[in-house]
C-alpha cells in the first residue's frame, strides 16, 4: 500500500503520527527513577535552631511528598514556607521534581524559611466596586491556606505561592479545570492585584480589617 494521497487521508495520518510521537514523549518525560532505590533521611531546621529529622525518603519521590512530609513532622502550613539548601532555594515551580534530581539525599541539611508576606494573607478580602466581581466577594483566606469565596458559595479554594521574591500567588479552587487567579501582593500586605489568567478579567483585593 502506497501512502495517502486524499487531503483528509493525509490529515489523519499526519494526526497519528504526531499523536504517536507525543505518547512516546509524555512516556519519556515520565519515566521513573531507578528501582529499589535506598530510604535516606535529612535534617530540616528552622531559623529559631529547632531542627528535626525527616525519614523514609528517597530520590524517586517528588518535592511536593518531601514538603508534606515536612508539614506533617514540623507543624507548618505548605504555602508558608520555602526550603533552602545552601545558597539554593527551592521554589515552587520544583515541586513536581524528583529529589534525585533536586541534590536532596542522605545526610542533607535543609532549611526551613516561613514566608513573612504569606502568613499575612490569612484574613477577609474584597474587590473594588468597580471590578464588580462576585467570585471574589467576600473572600476569606484560612491560617492553613484554603478560603472561600462568592459569599461561602465556593469552599474549596487553596492559595498556592508561585513566587515569593515577587509575592506573587494563584488563588485556585482545587476541582478540575479550574481557572487561575494570579495576584501580586503588595508589600505592605495590604492590598493584593491580579487578573484571571483565563477570562483576563482583573481585580484589586483589599484586606478587611474585621
Amino acid at each position: 500500500l502506497g501512502r495517502p494521497t486524499h487531503p483528509r487521508a493525509l490529515r489523519a495520518s499526519r494526526g497519528l503520527r504526531a499523536s504517536a510521537l507525543h505518547r512516546r514523549t509524555r512516556i519519556a518525560s515520565t519515566r521513573p527513577a531507578p528501582a529499589n532505590m535506598e530510604l535516606f533521611g535529612v535534617t530540616v531546621a528552622k531559623l529559631s535552631g529547632e531542627s528535626h529529622e525527616i525519614r523514609g525518603l528517597s530520590g524517586d519521590m517528588h518535592m511536593s511528598e518531601l514538603r508534606r512530609k515536612v508539614c506533617a513532622e514540623l507543624e507548618v502550613y505548605n504555602h508558608k514556607f520555602l526550603l533552602v539548601q545552601g545558597d539554593h532555594c527551592y521554589s515552587p515551580e520544583e515541586d513536581d521534581r524528583l529529589l534525585l534530581d533536586l541534590d536532596i539525599k542522605e545526610g542533607v541539611q535543609l532549611s526551613l524559611v516561613i514566608m513573612a508576606f504569606a502568613r499575612g494573607l490569612t484574613g477577609r478580602w474584597e474587590p473594588a466596586p468597580e471590578d464588580h466581581s462576585a467570585w471574589m466577594t467576600g473572600m476569606t483566606i484560612a491560617a492553613d491556606g484554603t478560603f472561600v469565596t462568592k459569599r461561602g458559595e465556593l469552599t474549596d479554594g487553596l492559595v498556592r505561592v508561585l513566587s515569593a521574591s515577587e509575592r506573587r500567588v494563584n488563588l485556585k479552587r482545587t476541582c478540575a479545570d479550574s481557572n487561575d487567579h494570579v495576584f501580586m501582593v503588595e508589600d505592605d500586605g495590604l492590598v493584593m492585584r491580579g487578573s484571571c489568567i483565563q477570562s483576563g478579567s482583573t481585580y484589586t483585593l483589599t484586606k478587611q480589617q474585621d
